[in-house]
């Protein structure tokens, strides 16, 4: 401790100071000097220097405590707002600033004192070199006596940051149902005025000590629970979110084709505005045939396939999807009339084209189409309304063909 290294300097000085005046009783300037250092001793003695251990612990447990309170605050991050991310990286590069600063600060006075006295004893001999010496120590204790205050006012910095961070880390622990009795005695001995005895001041600081271990070890085991909640958290609601997209999946399509359904069809329009668009109502040709001559698994075959030849066939801007029983609905988005009869065409010839396999054999397939167009400011229901009387055209004009408006 700084302490009884000024009361073994005063001592050396005094006996430094006896053997010089006993060599060179006539040299003034020297006894001048000896007495201004064994002032500046007195000076510092009053002053109750900081020890230089007291203040390494300090900025050592600071550093334990950016940790602790960075570890908490980063396992919550995910629940932060960008406005607190930001408030707390300049919190947190600030107190790391706070310790940097302080290890430059840290005083080496018992350092400068032994190693000048020890040069001083070394050099009683040469009266040019005891002089030199001696003027040097007087420089490092008035410059000690100058920064002293800097020193004391960087170690109050020190303990109001760990203050502060010990009350952040309790609020936290509170939060998520840690008590830390720990955290609390550390608060209530820091908040103590230092005792001048060594001892009694030593023994402070390392209770201290105990307690940061202690809160630290709940700390961890905290900052543990937090984790396990969190990757527990993020599994529940990664499966929520998989089953809410399987049902909003299956609300809106059909399960055996794989196409939407009414709903979505009634969602896909609303999005689509006043935007020019075709619609195109499509039923497979005697269906309930399929079905009575080679059974409902085989209608089920048929359907599906024809779910796939619509979605193979249309851009990924349109819909198709199934009404209900054997009839279909697309709807073609900006896209003129001409196009939207050709897209008409080519899934009427794709699907007539095709020998739909089930296990039995191939069954042929034909479908009819009614197309109609959007009219400015035309109602949705009238619209669809006009594509299914296509569509019947088409069917008593002889099936397998397109019907429009202009056709």
């Amino acid at each position: 401790m700084v302490n009884s290294e000024l009361n073994e300097a005063l001592e050396s000085l005094i006996l430094l100071r006896m053997r010089v005046l006993k060599n060179d009783p006539k040299n003034a300037t020297l006894r001048a000097s000896f007495r201004e250092i064994s002032g500046h001793l007195e000076n510092i003695q009053q002053q109750k220097p900081v020890a230089f251990d007291d203040f390494r612990i300090l900025t050592s447990w600071l550093s334990i405590f950016l940790d602790a309170e960075f570890g908490i605050r980063l396992s919550r991050y995910a629940e932060l707002s960008e406005c607190e991310r930001k408030a707390l990286a300049e919190h947190i590069n600030e107190r790391k600033h706070l310790v940097l600063q302080a290890e430059q600060c840290i005083p080496q006075l018992h350092i400068t004192l032994k190693t000048c006295l020890a040069a001083l004893n070394q050099s009683s001999d040469t009266k040019d070199n005891l002089g030199k010496l001696a003027r040097l120590l007087t420089r490092v204790l008035k410059k000690h006596l100058q920064d002293d205050e800097k020193f004391r006012g960087a170690l109050n910095a020190l303990i109001a940051a760990m203050q502060e961070s010990l009350e952040s880390i309790s609020g936290m622990l509170s939060d998520i149902g840690e008590d830390s009795p720990e955290l609390a005695e550390t608060q209530a001995l820091l908040e103590q005025e230092l005792p001048d005895d060594p001892k009694a001041a030593k023994a402070i600081l390392q209770s201290a000590r105990r307690s940061i271990l202690k809160a630290g070890q709940r700390v961890s085991k905290a900052g543990h629970n937090i984790q396990q909640t969190m990757e527990k958290q993020e599994t529940q609601m990664q499966k929520m979110s998989a089953d809410m997209n399987r049902a909003k999946f299956e609300a809106q399509h059909d399960t055996l084709t794989g196409l939407g359904n009414r709903r979505q069809l009634a969602d896909f329009i609303e999005i689509l505005g006043d935007k020019t668009a075709a619609f195109l109502m499509l039923d497979i040709d005697h269906f309930k045939r399929i079905n009575d001559r080679h059974g409902h698994d085989a209608g089920d075959d048929v359907l599906t396939a024809l779910g796939k030849i619509l979605s193979e066939n249309v851009r990924s801007t349109d819909l198709a999807v199934r009404l209900g029983g054997e009839e279909f609905g697309i709807v073609l988005p900006n896209i003129s009339p001409e196009k939207a009869f050709n897209v008409a065409e080519t899934l009427r010839l794709a699907i007539s084209a095709s020998k739909i396999k089930y296990r039995k054999g191939k069954i042929p397939v034909t479908a009819s189409i009614g197309l109609a167009m959007r009219k400015p400011n035309e109602r949705i229901s009238d619209w669809l309304s006009r594509s299914d009387k296509y569509l019947y055209e088409a069917k008593n004009n002889g099936r397998n063909q397109t019907k429009t408006s202009s056709g």
